[in-house]
Formats: structure tokens, sequence, C-alpha cells
């Protein structure tokens, strides 16, 4: 019996990595903030500006390097006197005093703030729908070459941004630095943990003894590395497949690196049949099935999933939507027999994830067979 760990964002954020995406907006932001607070050499009647690929500033006066309110980040730039207050009011957009010129990137830190939590991703492809359902073709073409220079630019900032907190938690070797916790030896043990006969469906015959897994296969969806979890271990390397690529410090100088595969994964919805239909090849540029195709990680995975019988164990992914396609290969997989989430203990996602899991079955009979029960789940941290 083999054994398949996903490794999802849950697992950088468990160590302490602030590479959410919720972090990273606020991260922007705060940035900009500081930018504008820290400006210099402008008075009420020499009025300076700040531009970027994201926002414009213009007529920036010493009040707004005081501030008038007591926000961070994007809520400082929206309840701002000097900023957002005027431009419903503007006719001209030239005369703004605060434009966020990556429209999708605002409209990301709107729902942010609205709900504290946004799925890049997820927001992506539902931005992708509203486009195909423009009926001026002349407006659905410029909006989808908008859409995606947009994303692009986040992606860039994202690689960056993921990259700084990265090499926050790394040797100068360029490996993590977990250190010797209660919480590394746990999750150290349980991902090298033996086979348990109540973890399985009963159509599954092992020795009745419990044994260790025959060979193990790490799937990231993360652009971090964790080395320290299966490097070495028994005095073998177990193969690391970085699905979605890895951040580097600049994606101009990638080194034969696979950069970051950043979009959504989801190409067996009926709307994706909608997207097919337009005969338009800018609508699938971020899809993430035609991404797998550029380097041999994908097909790696599949010789491992058909080599022999395997357990999921799920470490730090949500299991969603932007993920399905894949997800779909790997759950209805005849060698597939149990999948086991490791939820977070605080929050209990387990339900959540199990929900999300059900998305990604052809037939949610086979899901409930192969689900391991809560009982038998066990948290991602102690």
């Amino acid at each position: 019996m083999n054994r398949l760990i996903l490794i999802g964002n849950g697992f950088d954020l468990a160590h302490g990595m602030k590479t959410s995406y919720r972090d990273f907006i606020n991260d922007f932001w705060n940035k900009r903030v500081e930018i504008v607070k820290e400006a210099k050499g402008w008075t009420r009647n020499n009025p300076i500006g700040y531009e970027d690929d994201f926002i414009s500033i213009k007529n920036l006066r010493p009040t707004v390097s005081h501030g008038n309110n007591n926000d961070t980040g994007y809520k400082w730039f929206m309840n701002n006197d000097d900023f957002e207050k005027k431009e419903p009011y503007c006719t001209n957009p030239d005369n703004y005093n605060f434009t966020v010129k990556n429209s999708f990137f605002k409209k990301l830190s709107n729902n942010l703030e609205l709900e504290n939590w946004v799925d890049i991703e997820t927001e992506y492809y539902n931005a992708l729908l509203k486009i195909v359902d423009i009926q001026d073709k002349t407006l659905q073409n410029e909006e989808i070459i908008k859409l995606n220079k947009e994303f692009h630019d986040i992606t860039i900032e994202l690689n960056k941004y993921i990259y700084k907190e990265y090499r926050k938690s790394t040797d100068r070797s360029g490996k993590v630095r977990f250190d010797t916790t209660d919480m590394y030896r746990y999750i150290h043990h349980q991902i090298f943990s033996q086979i348990k006969l109540d973890e399985l469906q009963s159509g599954v015959v092992i020795n009745e003894d419990a044994q260790t897994p025959k060979k193990m296969f790490f799937l990231t969806f993360n652009y971090t590395h964790t080395h320290c979890y299966y490097s070495g271990h028994m005095n073998s390397d177990f193969p690391c497949i970085y699905i979605h690529g890895e951040v580097v410090e600049d994606l101009d100088k990638l080194n034969n690196r696979i950069p970051i595969i950043f979009g959504y994964g989801d190409d067996i919805s009926d709307d994706y049949k909608r997207i097919e239909s337009l005969n338009d090849n800018k609508f699938f540029e971020n899809i993430k099935s035609f991404k797998y195709s550029e380097n041999g990680n994908y097909k790696n995975l599949l010789q491992f999933i058909n080599s022999d019988k395997f357990q999921i164990y799920i470490m730090g992914h949500s299991c969603g939507l932007s993920d399905r396609t894949l997800l779909n290969t790997l759950f209805n997989h005849n060698n597939c027999v149990s999948i086991k989430i490791f939820y977070h203990k605080r929050a209990d996602n387990y339900n959540n994830i199990l929900m999300n899991i059900s998305r990604c079955f052809n037939q949610n009979v086979s899901m409930r067979d192969k689900v391991v029960s809560k009982a038998l789940s066990v948290p991602l941290t102690t």
C-alpha cells in the first residue's frame, strides 16, 4: 500500500508562514499606506503624486501624510477624506485623487473588507464567466484582455510576497527552519505512521499486522518548500512534486525552475463548456490543466497513482473547486482506497473540507466509502 500526502496552504499557515490571500492583500495595502505617509517634499501649495501598476494618487497634500483616520491597509484609503470620497463625484477620471487602476484587485480588496476572506482563483473564474456572457464581441475581447493582464500583474505581486514570507522561514541553504517542536514531531509521526485497517475501505486486503507504506509521494499545492518532513527519512528521499511551481526571487530569472501556476482548475463543470464554445484561447490562459502540460510533474503523479493501491492524506488543503480537476482524478481513481482529512483543530473545518471533497467525486456513494470518518481523523496540529 502506498500513501499520497496532499499539502495545501493550511500547512504553511500552521507553521507560521503568512501566505494566505488575505495576508497578501493586506500586506500590499499596508505598504502603500507607508509609501503615502512617508512621502516627502510636498506642501499644500505644492501637491505631489504616486503611481504604480495598481494605484494612482494625484494632488497628494500634507493632510494625507498625517492621516485623518485610524484605519490600516485598504480601509485607510477608502475612509480617507482626501481619496475615495471624492471619486464618485468626479466626472473626469483625470481629476480623481485616488484610483485603483487594477479593477480586479479592487474587487478582491472590497470582498476581503466585506467578508474577511477571499479566494483569488475562484474570483478570477467568476469574472471570466461574466465576460463570457457579454454579447458584444468587441467589448468581450477588450474585457478578457484586461482581466488577464490584471491577473498577470497580481500573480507577479503574489510571487514577490510569498517569496519574501518564505525567506523569513528559511536558513542560509534555503531549507525551511522548523524547530524540533511538539508540532513538528506530531506531524512527522502522522505522515510516516503505519497503515491502519480501520482507515481503509472494507474491500482492501492487506496484512492484518499494521505496516508502513511501501512508497510515499508528496503532492504540494504550495509554492514553498518543506524539505524536513520528507528528505532523508529512513535513508531514502520521497518524491515531492510542486504541482503549482515554486516561488522565485525574480520571475525573469527562473534558472530552469517552474514558474508559479496560478489560475483556476475546474474544467469539468457545465460553465466550462460555455468557455470552450467561444473558441477563443484567451479564455484558457489561466486554466491550470493547460499549465500542467508544460512539465512532467503531472505525468509523474499519474505514474505513482497507477502503480499500486494508495491512501490519501490531506494536510492543509481545502479541496476547493479551484483544484477540482486534479482532485477528481485522484479521488475517483480505482487505486484510491481511502482519504484521511487532517482538519484545523480550533476552527474544526472537517465538515467543510468533506463537503468540498464531495464536489470532486463522480458518485457520492464512492465518496462515503473512501473518506475516513471524523472519529478516525486527527487535527493537523496538536
